[in-house]
Formats: C-alpha cells, structure tokens, sequence
C-alpha cells in the first residue's frame, strides 16, 4: 500500500511539473491536458485523475506559492520589529519563491484576470488561497505601530500593492527584475510616513468612508448578516 500510495504521490508530481513546464511554453490556453499527459509519460486517464482540469493545476501552484511564502515569512519575522523591514521582507520573501516563473505567471495572468475563470483573483476557488495572504500579511502589521482600527485597511491595502507588483514582476525584463525589488523598496518608503496621518483623528472621517467603500464592494467584511 505504501509503495502504491508512493507511486501516486510521485506520478502527481510528475505531472504538476510537466503542466508547469508547458504553461510557460505554451501558455495557459494552449496547453491540454493531453499535452501534459504526455509530457509527463502517463495516460489522459491518469492525469485527470490526478487533476481534474488544468485549473486544478493552477490552483495547485497558487497553494504551493503562498504557503511557502507564508511559511518563509512567519519564520523570518521573528525578531523584526520594525514595520517597514517586515514589509519589505513579506514582499521580497514572494518575488524569491516566483523568481524563476515569470513567464510562467505571465502566461496565466489572461485566466487570473477573467472574472468568469475559477483561478481569477476574486473567484470562490481562490478564497482560500486569498486567506494565506491575508493571513500573512495579518502578522506582518500585527505590531504596536500600527493601531489595531487601521490593521484590517491595511492588509488589503497591502494586498492590492502585491497585486500590483505582480503585474510589475511580469513586465520587468531587467536583471533578475532588479527594478521589482527597487520599486518594492521604494513604495514601502512612500508609505511610512503615511501611517502617522492615518492613526491621527483627523484622518478618522476619510478611514471610514473608505472602509465602507471597501465593505459595498465586497472587499472587506462588513461584520453584519445584513
């Protein structure tokens, strides 16, 4: 049973890599699950047993990314209380894991960004992927220089910033994306001296209207069954 079970495991990851591989090749619309079937030398019947669609595969990827990212994350920031570097440290953490999958990231963005795709970014498929993030960077502010009434703003805020550099990463065709990391460092920059302002009372209409934006549009609960 053992053996079985071994074989399994390592026919599934023969079969993962394989997708990967002609992902990048192929793109995510021009990749079959006969193409990957074959790639990985098991048959049609085998690979979708494994996965149920090249989504699934996807899915796959997004899970591995973010709890590793989530993982890398938690053990670095012991120790590291400055806010900036946990930050920084949470983003970079991300473009190390992906550094060598540009292309491939590339070639799924068209499928990320369809909202009727089950791997886009706000698809129910997702939501669990979307809770590691949140829940990463949750520890990332959880320190006292962030008031506890502007943490939840400031996961998603950062959230969408890590969106956003993404597409960035997959643009960037400079030296192992030398000018992700810069722009990385110098929005954390940018952002420091916001928070102040933010925390301040006078900051305290603007906070709220915001958070109900968000909550209207689904982006934030609201706390309420209404």
């Amino acid at each position: 049973m053992a053996k079985r079970e071994q074989r399994g495991e390592d026919t599934k990851a023969r079969i993962f890599d394989a997708a990967l591989s002609s992902f990048r090749e192929r793109g995510f619309d021009g990749t079959t699950m006969r193409h990957v079937a074959k790639a990985a030398g098991t048959s049609l019947g085998s690979a979708y047993y494994h996965f149920g669609s090249k989504e699934q595969i996807v899915l796959a990827y997004y899970e591995r990314v973010t709890h590793e990212r989530r993982e890398r994350v938690t053990r670095a920031l012991d120790g590291v209380e400055e806010l900036d570097a946990r930050i920084r440290l949470s983003f970079h953490t991300h473009f190390e894991i992906i550094d060598e999958d540009r292309r491939l990231v590339g070639a799924l963005v068209r499928s990320v960004a369809d909202p009727d795709s089950p791997v886009s970014v706000f698809s129910p498929q997702t939501s669990a992927v979307r809770e590691v993030v949140l829940q990463q960077f949750e520890a990332v502010v959880d320190v006292p220089e962030v008031p506890e009434h502007l943490r939840d703003l400031a996961v998603l805020g950062l959230w969408v910033l890590d969106l956003a550099l993404v597409l960035y990463f997959i643009w960037d065709d400079s030296p192992r994306q030398a000018r992700t990391r810069r722009l990385i460092d110098d929005a954390v920059e940018g952002l420091m001296p916001l928070l102040p302002l933010l925390a301040s009372p006078f900051a305290e209409p603007m906070i709220g209207h915001l958070a109900g934006t968000l909550m209207r549009a689904g982006l934030v609960p609201s706390g309420s069954d209404e």
